[in-house]
């Protein structure tokens, strides 16, 4: 189907996007030249231009998705814009590493579970893929509470309490047990 259909010197008629792509692969693709798949003489990418007459009567012809289930009908000129959103097509998952494809109407059910998904650590609010976020928060994020070195059972911060930390024979010193009173170092 020409979206963007353009006239050859030859008077053969194309895709602009089809014909700038023959024009890429030819042999002589350095100088933008290339033979008309209809008549073999050449023509020069610089050359094409819109067929206005042309693109007329293409942009209002009548179309169908043509994605199983769907129903949309409607015309060339905006079956592009059907496709982008089109509830029926399958998509591929966005998440970096995850395979996973499906209709774009089931996508969200997806997401919202996708272990390859992009989470705020609910700590230091740094953006961890789902499937490391219970490793982030056990061993890296500073703002995850963990259980006080001193046993009382109180869960601090772990950039309050981390080992080779400079406060923590100062908070040892002054962190108080269940009981209210001192545990000292």
């Amino acid at each position: 189907m020409m979206i963007k259909p353009v006239s050859l010197a030859c008077g053969h008629s194309g895709c602009m996007k089809c014909l700038h792509s023959i024009v890429s692969l030819a042999d002589n693709a350095r100088s933008n030249t290339a033979p008309c798949p209809v008549c073999r003489k050449t023509f020069h990418r610089d050359l094409l231009h819109l067929n206005v007459s042309l693109s007329a009567l293409t942009r209002n012809l009548a179309m169908h998705c043509g994605n199983s289930g769907c129903v949309w009908k409607g015309t060339l000129e905006h079956a592009q814009d059907h496709g982008k959103g089109c509830p029926k097509a399958v998509v591929k998952c966005p998440n970096v590493g995850c395979h996973h494809s499906s209709l774009r109407e089931d996508m969200d059910a997806h997401s919202n579970s996708c272990e390859k998904a992009l989470v705020d650590c609910p700590g230091c609010r740094n953006e961890v893929a789902r499937s490391h976020l219970a490793e982030h928060q056990r061993r890296k994020c500073f703002y995850s509470k963990i259980d006080c070195l001193l046993g009382c059972g109180t869960k601090l911060p772990r950039m309050v309490i981390s080992p080779g930390n400079e406060n923590e024979t100062k908070i040892a010193s002054t962190h108080k047990n269940e009981r209210g009173k001192d545990v000292g170092v």
